[in-house]
């Protein structure tokens, strides 16, 4: 979540206990304010089920003060 904008990716539906992902997920970072990405991994359960499995907090300050982006 960037701001109070949520992108998701592709379900891993056969990955069982050892899923991956290599999907692309792009955002448009631009004015002040938006300096965290929260990144969430989320197991659905079922379809009203969804368990937090794993987070982090990506700091963007490094974008707006060395205009890195990959």
């Amino acid at each position: 979540m960037l701001g109070t904008v949520n992108k998701r990716t592709q379900v891993d539906k056969k990955g069982g206990a050892s899923p991956q992902w290599n999907d692309r997920v792009s955002f448009t970072v631009s004015g002040l304010g938006k300096t965290q990405l929260h990144v969430s991994a989320i197991e659905i359960e079922s379809a009203v089920s969804h368990k937090v499995i794993g987070s982090c907090v990506i700091d963007l300050t490094r974008i707006f003060v060395e205009e890195e982006v990959d």
